[in-house]
């Protein structure tokens, strides 16, 4: 008998693969054209032909519906009414997206088809030229809790039931606190059979030709994240220690370590054995201790990082398997995705997103989608993808951000994650133009969600998506790809080497360096430069053999093996480009030694070794006590850093958060305090030929400028964890980056797109890279005539967005699209 064939170690059921493979047989006609037939009672109707695909359009991946490219943006009807999606499609609107709760196992799937059949029906009763993306669920029924139990999430004590429920989102009905364990193949098998009945029946329905595609959610509020980890009803717990968790991860061990004296010295543990390793024991602290300051001990702690890698894999091979089941079902004919990469987010390892990054390299999945960060998302802030959305772009995948902007007729104390909400219209108009010109300028596309059926459904907002829509769709006939001279670099692979943040606070020490360094950096700081930056994965940047950036900022390039490190030498390291290397670059080395001479090889452990070869001069590692992060400029650093108040500390998150307590019902200002983490790295003083710039209260550099001999390059480096916005753009100046402000705007800026939202009323001077029309894109208005500078007023917490181009060819392309709208079926 043949092994079952698997993903990334985990067995594909037998019983699965033949709903596959007959998935794959019965789908060989034309998509949307069915042979009738019966279901149960219902004759079926000959469908029209009806495809969804991504393509090239403007230079960047577009959705295109039967040969016709769609631009931003969809709405999501949500909580809204069906009555309300009638007002939307008056408005320029003709893609949906509608949800089905639970797409039902055996037993239970007559319903979902019931619910799936009942709401698209309705939506093309209200919008009859709609395309809708239809979204589910995967979570299991009662009924396989009860019949299932030993394949439930477990508890290091045996039980199943510590979950206090979901996220309280208003309206929703309560659900079981049970789940099924992600590892479960019994879960995966009726989860993806169920998967294959609900895309075959929505196939063979008159409507097909309807459907954009399939959106498959999973976990925590379908946004594939684990339950929990802090909604557990005691903190001294965790997850999952379930006999299929338990089976993953040893067949993770085997596929990972091949035989038991390998493994052993991995885990320094002479008495392992691969069939009957157990997973990290409790309490959870055991999980969350961080032995080498910040990080994991590869050499004490490699238990816990290959459980995580194996709790982690068990999230992305699930999406990936049930999204083949969906595109084979559909025969390719739809687009399939779901939430993933989240990357803005404060649990990191336990959210089950650490391989985020493989999923858009899966032929199955065609997008992803997240919402914005939930911090620091008010007027006048910044409001920024989860993903590497450049990554995606180059995949030729698409993200769709899913806008869930609070409005000033929405209630402010509801809501899974209590925001601010705008205090008045004006306000309220400005945060969706942000949200818009985002999406536009990043190449990018999008949903309006309206978690509450007030939110959308007011004429001053229904005119501006009108008018957003029509700028959105004459967009297509322009340039939309980035050219962009800075790139932000994340780096999955690190994530692995380092504890779950269980703390909400982005600047708490306890939560280790990435809710401080990818979130609140990324969107306090650097979404202020000045200038469009491209968000990208470190090795879709390192497969590029000439990137075009001038400016690179290595968020967190913690784990490099000596291919990378390769790459980064050869691709990166050029004349002309400058390196901005964020804390602990290069810390880790996964290889094992080779040459074995303890003056280079280094440990696999963290070791400075690693890093002092990486950036070419030596750092020192301080622990046993908290070191404030906290910098001062030095006098070579004044010079450095003209935009930088001489003597003014920097070095952690500084900009006020605004907190909403939803209990209290209070909305109040959160400054952060200076941190201190439980080590420090620092440049050492005795290397020659390096500039330090600034340094810690007792005199430490703490960063410092290099020149590499061999490219005449400068290259950065931050022991800290945060850098403000002026020094950034003091360093992109002398890089020769394309700076369109020279204050601490949010810009975002494509091709033929340039985005300003601010906070503080006045008027702002932008810098053009080429000659060109400056047009009003929202309102159509001619701002200046072939300017390579142009002066605007702002209101306070308004957004403008400019076309850049010829102003004849857009108001020809904003009239055509008018025009194509008005000429739309009306209901």
């Amino acid at each position: 008998m043949h092994p079952a064939p698997r993903i990334h170690g985990f067995p594909i059921p037998r019983l699965l693969l033949r709903h596959l493979v007959a998935a794959t047989l019965t789908t060989l006609v034309p998509i949307g054209i069915t042979a009738s037939g019966t279901e149960g009672n219902t004759v079926l109707q000959p469908a029209t032909p009806g495809v969804a695909r991504l393509e090239t359009v403007g230079g960047v991946p577009t959705l295109v519906l039967d040969g016709q490219p769609f631009g931003a943006m969809m709405i999501s009807r949500c909580r809204a009414s069906f009555e309300q999606l009638a007002e939307f499609s008056k408005n320029n609107f003709q893609l949906y997206q509608e949800q089905v709760p639970l797409i039902g196992q055996d037993g239970s799937s007559a319903r979902a088809l019931q619910t799936a059949e009942e709401r698209i029906t309705r939506i093309l009763k209200f919008a009859p030229d709609a395309y809708i993306l239809l979204r589910f669920n995967t979570n299991a029924p009662a009924s396989f809790l009860e019949e299932h139990p030993g394949e439930l999430i477990q508890f290091d004590d045996g039980r199943a039931d510590h979950f206090l429920g979901r996220l309280p989102i208003a309206g929703r009905a309560p659900i079981p606190t049970r789940y099924p364990s992600l590892a479960s193949s019994v879960w995966r098998e009726q989860t993806a059979a169920a998967i294959h009945r609900l895309v075959r029946h929505v196939e063979t329905r008159p409507y097909a030709s309807r459907i954009i595609g399939y959106m498959i959610g999973g976990g925590a509020t379908g946004e594939w994240n684990y339950w929990g980890p802090q909604k557990f009803d005691s903190p001294d717990i965790d997850i999952d220690y379930s006999p299929p968790m338990l089976a993953a991860f040893r067949r993770l061990l085997r596929d990972k370590y091949t035989n038991e004296a390998t493994l052993r010295l991995a885990w320094a543990d002479p008495r392992v054995m691969l069939d009957t390793a157990p997973p990290p024991p409790p309490p959870p602290p055991e999980r969350r201790r961080m032995d080498s300051g910040m990080f994991y001990n590869p050499r004490t702690q490699r238990r816990v990082m290959d459980y995580y890698e194996a709790y982690n894999r068990a999230m992305t091979d699930s999406l990936l398997l049930f999204a083949r089941t969906a595109k084979n079902a559909s025969a390719g004919g739809r687009l399939v995705g779901g939430f993933n990469g989240y990357l803005l987010t404060t649990l990191y390892l336990a959210s089950g997103h650490t391989f985020g990054d493989e999923l858009i390299r899966s032929p199955d999945i065609d997008f992803l989608a997240g919402p914005p960060q939930y911090k620091y998302c008010g007027p006048g802030d910044a409001t920024l993808d989860r993903f590497t959305t450049e990554s995606m772009k180059r995949h030729g995948k698409l993200w769709f951000r899913e806008a869930d902007t609070k409005t000033s007729f929405a209630d402010p104390w509801t809501g899974s994650h209590p925001r601010i909400a705008p205090p008045d219209l004006f306000q309220t108009l400005g945060m969706l133009k942000r949200e818009f010109s985002e999406v536009l300028c990043h190449g990018n596309n999008g949903w309006w969600y309206p978690i509450e059926p007030t939110y959308f459904n007011h004429p001053p907002i229904l005119d501006l998506f009108a008018r957003m829509q029509t700028t959105g769709r004459a967009a297509l006939r322009f340039p939309r790809d980035s050219d962009a001279d800075i790139a932000v670099v994340a780096d999955f692979q690190s994530l692995l080497y380092s504890a779950p943040a269980h703390s909400a606070a982005i600047s708490d020490p306890a939560a280790g360096p990435f809710p401080a360094l990818l979130e609140g950096f990324r969107v306090q700081e650097i979404s202020r430069i000045g200038a469009p930056v491209d968000f990208i994965g470190l090795d879709d940047l390192l497969a590029d053999p000439s990137p075009r950036y001038k400016f690179v900022i290595l968020l967190n390039t913690f784990a490099l093996d000596n291919a990378r490190r390769h790459l980064i030498d050869t691709r990166l390291r050029r004349p002309g480009r400058t390196l901005l290397w964020m804390f602990a670059s290069g810390i880790f080395n996964p290889d094992p030694d080779t040459n074995k001479n303890p003056e280079t090889a280094g440990d696999p452990k963290l070791d400075t070794r690693h890093m002092n070869k990486l950036l070419g001069h030596a750092v020192e590692i301080a622990d046993g006590r908290p070191f404030p992060y906290e910098l001062r400029l030095s006098e070579q650093g004044r010079s450095a850093f003209p935009s930088w108040a001489p003597g003014q500390k920097f070095g952690h998150v500084r900009r006020p958060e605004i907190r909403v307590d939803s209990k209290a019902r209070s909305v109040s200002r959160f400054t952060h305090p200076v941190p201190a983490y439980p080590m420090r790295l620092a440049a050492a003083a005795s290397t020659p030929a390096i500039e330090v710039l600034a340094r810690f209260p007792d005199g430490a550099a703490g960063l410092v400028r290099t020149r590499r001999q061999a490219t005449g390059a400068a290259e950065y480096w931050s022991g800290v964890l945060v850098l403000p916005a002026e020094m950034l753009r003091d360093m992109a100046r002398e890089a020769g980056c394309h700076l369109f402000t020279d204050t601490s705007e949010i810009v975002s800026a494509s091709r033929s797109f340039l985005s300003c939202h601010v906070a503080v009323a006045g008027e702002r001077t932008f810098r053009l890279r080429r000659k060109s029309d400056v047009v009003d894109a929202i309102t159509g208005e001619l701002v200046a005539r072939q300017a390579l500078t142009f002066t605007a007023s702002i209101a306070a917490f308004d957004t403008k967005l400019y076309f850049l181009g010829d102003a004849a060819e857009w108001h020809q392309a904003a009239a055509d699209a008018s025009n194509w709208f008005q000429a739309r079926p009306k209901n």
